[in-house]
């Protein structure tokens, strides 16, 4: 019977990792994109081929745990398939295995396909087909709605640039998650290591938008935790939330 998932394997390479040789979560969220991408153009719906037809998809939700590290040179097996619908969204999810098989890490995501002129959500089931949907998560999550912040203990700002774009001529989602980590205090960088990050995409942005990032630490027994908000400077409009745990 054939399966009803996409896997490959990535060489971890020396510029996918952090200072000290471990395969960065950013990689990760590259790996995922990737994985997406080649699945989505297989079955027929990728960017490239929505475009043709004036839609694309937009990424809604992005939920992501890390179990065990990954250093340098070695190998892992990225597996996605499409999980599942919850009305306008599409979901889709993924594992990651090491060369022992073991699971280092798991996410899910949520997906919309908008119309390119009017930028407003489409009905899927006009779309596509159920028989590609494997109903299986790999992590179980309804995407309730990220926690605001209140008390923003750290800001910092960015701008976006001509390479942080992809080929909606928006902000790729990954750098959405760049700006969120290095908003962090350095210590905190160099002391610990993301084993979570969940991301909620509120708004587009555009070359040149500048963007403000709020931070509030909150408790939590055994791992840090932080709550995180993205912002359009001129206008003041959120863009993304986040919920990270470092260790």
């Amino acid at each position: 019977m054939k399966r009803k998932y996409f896997q490959r394997k990535f060489d971890v390479r020396i510029y996918e990792c952090d200072i000290k040789g471990r395969l960065h979560p950013l990689s990760l969220f590259n790996f995922m994109q990737e994985l997406a991408s080649t699945h989505a153009d297989r079955l027929g719906f990728s960017v490239q081929q929505l475009m043709q037809k004036q839609m694309t998809w937009v990424l809604s939700r992005l939920h992501l745990k890390i179990f065990k590290k990954v250093y340098w040179k070695e190998n892992i097996i990225g597996r996605t398939w499409p999980s599942g619908r919850a009305g306008k969204y599409a979901l889709r999810d993924f594992e990651f295995y090491n060369e022992q098989s073991e699971l280092i890490a798991i996410a899910t995501s949520s997906w919309m396909v908008i119309d390119l002129e009017k930028r407003r959500p489409l009905k899927l089931d006009d779309l596509f087909k159920s028989n590609f949907i494997r109903p299986q998560r790999a992590l179980l999550d309804d995407f309730p709605p990220l926690p605001e912040v209140t008390h923003s203990q750290y800001k910092r700002e960015f701008v976006v640039g001509f390479t942080d774009l992809d080929m909606n001529r928006h902000v790729n989602h990954v750098r959405y998650i760049v700006w969120a980590l290095e908003s962090l205090p350095a210590e905190i960088l160099f002391k610990y290591f993301p084993i979570e990050v969940e991301v909620s995409y509120r708004k587009e942005v555009f070359l040149g938008d500048q963007i403000i990032s709020k931070i509030q630490p909150m408790q939590e027994e055994q791992n840090l935790l932080y709550y995180q908000q993205l912002f359009l400077k001129e206008t003041g409009e959120e863009i993304a939330r986040f919920r990270t745990r470092w260790k």
